[in-house]
């Protein structure tokens, strides 16, 4: 087993322009079942760099990895505060399931998602892919074992990341606390940071000035997100600034949502995704891996029948 885990290999996968590695970084996000129940997409991450993990949930080798190299990475970015994301995938556990074994793996700063469709064909036979991803450059491929890479990656291309809301001049720890948590997009942090900016404490100071740049980053997201074309991907982009920007007002973007939603041109689109959310959660609930299998069937069908929609065609890639 440790021959697999030594052969994993760390992409660094930065923007579009690494379609023909792994896909590009959208896809990663793409379909994810977050055990906080979050929506998001690629540009919840802005700059920030994201170390992306795919595991197999019932796989102690990758267990022991996630256990001891994954959660190295993820208590260095903890304890520096590094402009970087871990990103932790399964096909095999719940959102549920995950959230548990987030607690029981003591990595709170990280995020963990449910994959039904299986993007990146995880199983026995391979237990474990791990990725380094940033927006806006060129690929970089790397090899050998994660911490190692990863201190790579950070000397490496990524040096350049950001932290998604850069903020300075923070003068009190619980302005700090709360710009990280914010930062690590974590449920209910936007909402704090907008109750504490209206307060009058002496945090109230520090979360004017987090929120002045939260602001800033979900308008230019807005303005992004209107702009674009009447499409499914529209729609989940605007569906996860949304959820991003839960507390803020984005009325713009929440009226653009709406009309998309009921626009006939996006019926098939929309009908496939709402039938493939469905056949994920039937996965999802199934315990028997038999049960897991038949229910997986139903991506086929789905395939044939939307065959010239998004979530068709991510149906029929399924296997």
């Amino acid at each position: 087993m440790r021959a697999n885990l030594t052969a994993v290999s760390l992409l660094l996968v930065l923007g579009a322009e690494a379609a023909n590695a792994a896909g590009s970084s959208g896809d990663f996000f793409s379909g994810l079942r977050f055990s906080d129940n979050v929506e998001r997409n690629a540009a919840s991450f802005g700059d920030s760099a994201v170390v992306f993990v795919r595991f197999c949930g019932h796989c102690p080798g990758a267990a022991a990895t996630m256990r001891s190299e994954v959660k190295a990475i993820h208590d260095r970015v903890e304890k520096e505060r590094l402009p970087v994301l871990v990103v932790c995938t399964t096909p095999d556990k719940s959102p549920s399931e995950l959230a548990a074994y987030q607690k029981q793996l003591a990595m709170p700063g990280a995020l963990f998602a449910q994959d039904v469709a299986n993007s990146g064909n995880i199983s026995l036979n391979n237990i474990m892919q791990a990725y380094g991803l940033r927006q806006g450059s060129q690929i970089a491929y790397l090899s050998g074992d994660i911490p190692a890479e990863f201190t790579k990656m950070l000397a490496g291309p990524a040096k350049a990341a950001q932290h998604r809301f850069p903020v300075d001049g923070l003068t009190t720890d619980q302005g700090k606390e709360l710009w990280w948590y914010v930062e690590r997009g974590k449920p209910q942090g936007v909402r704090s940071l907008v109750t504490a900016a209206k307060g009058s404490s002496p945090l109230k100071a520090d979360a004017e000035r987090i929120l002045a740049v939260v602001q800033a980053t979900a308008l230019k997201r807005q303005e992004a997100a209107l702009a674009a074309p009447a499409s499914i991907a529209t729609v989940e982009s605007l569906e996860a600034l949304l959820s991003d920007g839960d507390g803020l007002d984005l009325k713009p973007a929440q009226d653009r949502l709406k009309a998309l939603l009921a626009t006939p041109e996006l019926k098939d689109e929309l009908q496939a995704r709402a039938i493939f959310r469905k056949i994920e959660a039937l996965i999802a609930e199934a315990r028997a891996p038999k049960a897991k299998e038949e229910a997986k069937t139903n991506f086929k069908t789905l395939g044939e029948k939307f065959p010239a929609t998004v979530y068709g065609q991510r149906a029929a890639q399924v296997k």
